[in-house]
């Protein structure tokens, strides 16, 4: 088993202007490569989190290549890095469909970037399935039967998800809130569609108790100043604060805020990453603070999925350490071959968006997945982790 990863981590994985080309050993002769493109924030905002995420799905094509492949054919993915402009992602994916021939496009990240390539129809015009993006925006969750929204980008047949919504992990929030007591609940927000729709998500919550926030307050992404929200909520002495917030956001607001109160309880979604987030603002005011989390523990020994993915991503620890968002990585590409096998030898674009919509119920190492023709939505898992002393997510 090692020797094959170490085989596998030696083969060829190009470094070049677009991005990180991982190529496993050529193909049988006659057989093509299955070609998987990828854009990923490697060197912006959520360079971090975009890493941890390739290397995650890269173990497991990587495993797969190494036992012949999806029909004797090797996975090629094809990364390439958007440096977290949305523009960027959109070039890059008509790179991807026009240039490189992709067969199916997998694990985007950023929300901005996913929204401008679905609005601009790429994947329709081509009929090429997204699947597993690093998202969990509702304007992109949208199932056949649901009526158009004016901020919903409504249903996208080629557009299959992993994790589950940020409306469901704010939910998630306001009920560990209440369960812990605390009724007095403010809330840190982006001024963008994210944080308005996660504001949205806490208020209709609350409203189910016969609840409000005592106070709520958002700054501009573009800017991340948050020396005003910090001044509002800390006025309202809220009991907890959920943070409906970017990475840097999230760190600048924490530092600030513990400068001014100690014991609120701060609460986040799994959007940030918490390495950076103890980075930037520093572990003594980090350590208590609750994340969602959208995937299993990747450090539990008992579950088949965390000895399996800490089996397979281990070897690649020089690239980036287990974490969420290696085992997020890793479930995508689980989920993806899963659906090229169903596709059959014969796949292509069409049979592959049909193979994942026709999968029903399926579990990933417990991890469970639901689609149909008409629902993309796949996992509705949240569960809470938190930080601990020694600055691990543990849950």
């Amino acid at each position: 088993m090692r020797l094959r990863h170490l085989v596998s981590l030696l083969a060829a994985c190009s470094l070049t202007a677009t991005g990180v080309s991982a190529a496993p050993a050529a193909a049988p002769a006659g057989k093509p490569d299955i070609i998987v493109g990828q854009v990923v924030d490697l060197t912006g905002s959520d360079g971090h989190s975009g890493n941890e995420y390739v290397v995650g799905a890269k173990a497991y094509f990587d495993e797969v290549n190494a036992n012949g492949g999806v029909f004797g054919r090797q996975i090629k993915q094809v990364v390439i890095d958007s440096k977290g402009s949305a523009p960027k992602a959109f070039q890059a994916t008509q790179q991807l469909i026009d240039t490189d021939k992709a067969d199916v496009l997998f694990g985007y990240t950023g929300t901005a970037a996913v929204s401008l390539v679905v609005r601009s129809k790429l994947l329709q015009k081509n009929n090429i399935a997204l699947v597993a993006p690093l998202t969990g925006a509702d304007a992109l969750r949208a199932t056949a039967s649901d009526v158009a929204m004016p901020d919903s980008e409504g249903f996208v047949p080629q557009l299959f998800h992993l994790r589950a919504s940020y409306s469901q992990e704010a939910r998630k929030l306001v009920k560990q809130a209440i369960n812990l007591g605390m009724k007095k609940i403010a809330v840190f927000y982006a001024d963008d569609a994210f944080g308005k729709g996660g504001l949205k998500a806490v208020e209709a919550e609350l409203a189910k108790r016969n609840m409000t926030l005592v106070a709520k307050s958002a700054y501009d992404p573009r800017k991340l100043d948050v020396s005003e929200p910090v001044l509002m909520l800390s006025r309202a002495q809220p009991q907890a604060v959920i943070m409906v917030s970017e990475t840097q956001a999230t760190a600048n607001f924490v530092k600030q805020f513990r400068g001014k109160m100690t014991g609120t309880q701060l609460m986040g979604l799994s959007v940030v990453n918490p390495k950076v987030l103890i980075r930037e603002a520093g572990i003594e005011n980090v350590q208590g603070i609750g994340l969602t989390v959208v995937v299993p523990n990747p450090y539990n020994p008992v579950t088949i999925i965390a000895r399996e993915h800490k089996e397979m991503v281990t070897p690649y620890q020089n690239q980036a350490e287990l974490s969420y968002n290696t085992m997020e990585g890793y479930l995508a590409a689980k989920l993806l071959v899963e659906g090229l096998n169903r596709a059959g030898a014969q796949m292509n674009r069409e049979k592959i968006q049909r193979a994942l919509e026709s999968m029903g119920s399926v579990s990933l190492g417990g991890y469970e997945i639901n689609y149909s023709p008409t629902d993309h939505r796949g996992s509705s898992y949240v569960d809470m982790a938190v930080i601990n002393k020694d600055g691990k997510l543990l849950n």
